[in-house]
């Protein structure tokens, strides 16, 4: 995937997904890390796409949130340098 081609926001998603799975000693950077980042997004976009058709945005955090928890945990060293993004997830 060329990272070169994505917008600066998407940039940012990936790069907020990419710390969180850091943070969770979680091996790989997976849809649930990036929809976190979604909701965790400054711009706010999702959450307001999400409260326009309806959609409570607290609920999906907290089992998102909870789920994250749930994925094995690797030891990381260097600030997650060897993370990698699940193929199925970009």
């Amino acid at each position: 995937m060329n990272l070169d081609k994505l917008t600066n926001t998407a940039k940012q998603i990936l790069s907020t997904a990419h710390m969180l799975a850091a943070k969770n000693n979680n091996q790989r950077v997976l849809p649930l890390h990036i929809l976190s980042a979604l909701i965790d997004d400054e711009n706010e976009t999702t959450k307001s796409v999400l409260s326009i058709i309806g959609i409570s945005i607290n609920p999906i955090k907290t089992a998102t949130d909870e789920e994250i928890e749930k994925l094995p945990k690797i030891e990381v060293h260097g600030g997650g340098d060897n993370i990698t993004y699940d193929p199925n997830s970009l």
